[in-house]
């Protein structure tokens, strides 16, 4: 089975330009929610991933009603294919390490589409991104709880003199 016998691409004309600041339905681009605008072209959840750019394959899982911007690739998943499975399905193709071009990395679905991957039946799609999802919570919670504990060390500092250890052995 090939990628896509399972998601749909789609593309959007939509420039930065055209995106507002206050609207409905919420623009993403390449470094994520980047506006507004009051129309969307989708009506089902899809994903979406930066096709060209330093951002290269960088995947984002995007609501049905949100709209991207022409930088990037929409993939609408099939009917009884789990949005969040292709999100995470893409996130393991890895595809900012394959790109093709000489000077701007840009990745194109004729060659992506093509990519061979295992029939999954539905429920253990969910199930897949399901316990992948609370992995990557865990690892941003535990992200958080280092950077709190980073700035409690460094304020233990400020405001005192730091004094060298002796090492002589």
């Amino acid at each position: 089975m090939k990628l896509n016998d399972i998601v749909k691409p789609i593309s959007s004309q939509l420039k930065l330009s055209e995106v507002n600041s206050i609207g409905k339905y919420i623009v993403y681009g390449a470094s994520g929610k980047c506006g507004y605008i009051d129309s969307f072209k989708v009506d089902k959840n899809y994903v979406a991933l930066v096709k060209d750019g330093a951002g290269v394959g960088h995947v984002y899982k995007l609501n049905a009603t949100d709209s991207f911007l022409g930088t990037m690739q929409g993939l609408v998943p099939n009917d009884n294919i789990d949005r969040d499975y292709v999100y995470y399905l893409i996130r393991y193709l890895d595809l900012g390490a394959k790109f093709n071009g000489a000077t701007i990395p840009y990745i194109y679905f004729k060659n992506y589409g093509n990519e061979t991957i295992k029939n999954v039946d539905y429920q253990k799609q969910v199930f897949i991104s399901n316990e992948l999802s609370k992995i990557e919570d865990e690892i941003f919670n535990k992200k958080k709880q280092f950077l709190f504990l980073d700035e409690l060390v460094k304020s233990r500092f400020i405001g005192q003199e730091v004094v060298a250890w002796d090492l002589n052995f």
